[in-house]
């Protein structure tokens, strides 16, 4: 290559050099610009980031608010609810203490105590089916009454019978003598003997 030759080469080369140069000034200065925009464009929405990164802690404290007392309601709730059984419990259990000396004599026809009273119709009861029990001073009926009191013309059952002993060792001789026979009656129909206790008792003893 002659010396003419080579200095156009050159100076082609340093042309292109240039041109590139120039071109990548020209980049740079668009990325700067970009960049200042990407700048400003955050600049801008930072208050509204910030503001809304504040509702977002807001309703968080909202919602721990809530959620403690949504918590405190429902603790107040179980105490109230443990209250109320332990209250239902004692009036269950004074209501079984109160009548721990009653037996319930189920399946007596009605109007079998007319002219001798109730009283007297559970002693015969009692006499026919513990003949060794009817003389026991254990044993001995302190008060005896249908229940409930007035008859229900709607309802086709009799109803039951209510004996109060004096002692409750005598409810405890005659429920064990019952439980020992098993089949009970009075002038040949079938009748039954069960322990005088709360509704809410026996649904207990049945669950």
């Amino acid at each position: 290559m002659s010396e003419p030759e080579f200095r156009i080469t050159i100076i082609r080369i340093l042309a292109g050099v240039k041109t590139r140069l120039e071109s990548l000034s020209a980049e740079i200065k668009e990325v700067k610009a970009n960049q200042d925009e990407v700048k400003n464009v955050i600049t801008e929405l930072q208050p509204l980031m910030d503001a809304t990164v504040a509702r977002m802690d807001e309703a968080e404290q909202r919602i721990s608010d809530i959620e403690d007392k949504l918590m405190e309601k429902n603790e107040a709730e179980e105490k109230r609810e443990i209250k109320a059984k332990e209250h239902d419990l004692r009036i269950r259990e004074t209501s079984d203490s109160l009548k721990r000396n009653n037996i319930r004599i189920i399946e007596v026809p009605e109007e079998e105590e007319r002219g001798i009273g109730v009283e007297g119709l559970c002693e015969q009861i009692i006499a026919e089916n513990f003949p060794n029990l009817g003389k026991d001073t254990d044993t001995k009926i302190q008060e005896a009454w249908r229940t409930p009191i007035r008859v229900n013309k709607n309802r086709p059952s009799t109803r039951c019978i209510i004996v109060k002993f004096t002692k409750y060792s005598g409810q405890e001789r005659i429920m064990k003598a019952a439980r020992e026979k098993k089949s009970l009656t009075y002038k040949g129909r079938q009748i039954r003997f069960a322990a005088d206790l709360s509704t809410e008792t026996w649904q207990a003893r049945k669950e």
